[in-house]
């Protein structure tokens, strides 16, 4: 499979957001920083290595925190996510790109009670966009095992693990070369 029009989007991705928050460096894609856009905000935006060997995917996750915590706790992040998503949804090893941003308390606004849920500063919002085909038991799996994976690494209470799932029809993927892959017959 050719990942280079999955290069390119990112490649555009990160150029449109040091446009847009005028940044003076060029864009690299691991990481980029802007004090421009309202607050400061780091925003990781990484092919994550699951055991994909490096190369770029498909599977649009984002997941956002507080600012301030290590690589290695965002990497176990990304990684106990595709985890579950493999284990549980079938996603292919090698379909796992994602973002991971960090924000200010000031632009990080979640309810710490609702609904009934005690959150704590370590709260940690995931969004995953899937094809709408798995059943409820494979959802409430999914979302199981991706707080069960956060809270053994990197250490992540049940509580503060909020997932929430975009599904979208086979027709509204398009992973390159303006092609709709899942909708083709």
């Amino acid at each position: 499979m050719n990942f280079i029009p999955i290069l390119v989007y990112m490649w555009i991705y990160a150029r449109t957001i040091v446009l847009y928050c005028g940044m003076a460096s060029s864009p690299v894609m691991s990481r980029k920083v802007s004090s421009e856009c309202g607050s400061r905000m780091r925003e990781y935006s990484a092919t994550v290595d699951s055991g994909n060997g490096g190369k770029a995917s498909r599977a649009p996750t984002s997941t956002r925190l507080r600012a301030g915590k290590p690589a290695a706790y965002r990497e176990a992040l990304a990684q106990g996510i595709q985890r579950a998503l493999v284990d549980t949804f079938n996603v292919p090893e090698d379909d796992s790109f994602m973002t991971i941003t960090e924000l200010d308390p000031v632009n990080f606004i979640f309810n710490r009670r609702y609904p009934g849920v005690a959150r704590s500063d370590d709260f940690v919002l995931i969004q995953i966009t899937v094809s709408n085909t798995r059943t409820q038991q494979q959802k409430k799996a999914l979302y199981r095992q991706i707080a069960d994976s956060l809270a053994a690494d990197p250490g992540v209470r049940h509580e503060d693990v909020f997932v929430n799932l975009v599904e979208v029809r086979k027709e509204d993927w398009s992973f390159g070369n303006g092609l709709a892959q899942y909708a083709m017959s």
